[in-house]
């Protein structure tokens, strides 16, 4: 997913990646899923974000060290059409609709580093 994207001037970290257990998936969209969620991050924190993919209990963790997500626009980043800024609303949405289709739970919360952080939560795993 990294590799697919203009990451500009981001930098990339990832913690305990290899102990996850794989999860079931179709390759293609959660690839998609990934490339929203780092594209979203380039997007609303700037060229220069530092973002962290960690393992997290039964699943994996996307986070920044932006502003973070206010909790009461938490509810509402999800939904199609809605956005923080200039995008179009349709990243995070498809983000929601990835995993729905895998059975998967989709939280948002405050990163390591005080930014947003985006946790897929598997419950399908090998």
């Amino acid at each position: 997913a990294w590799n697919n994207l203009d990451t500009k001037q981001a930098s990339l970290t990832t913690k305990s990646l290899d102990s996850i257990s794989k999860p079931q998936a179709d390759s293609s969209r959660f690839q998609e899923a990934l490339e929203n969620l780092i594209k979203n991050a380039i997007d609303h924190v700037g060229e220069d974000v530092d973002i962290t993919i960690r393992e997290i209990d039964h699943g994996v963790a996307i986070g920044d060290n932006g502003d973070g997500i206010a909790e009461n626009k938490r509810d509402k980043i999800f939904e199609r059409g809605f956005t923080g800024g200039n995008g179009t609303g349709f990243g995070l949405a498809i983000v929601q609709e990835v995993v729905d289709a895998h059975g998967w739970q989709l939280s948002v919360g405050e990163s390591e580093n005080g930014g947003a952080e985006f946790r897929i939560h598997f419950s399908n795993t090998e």
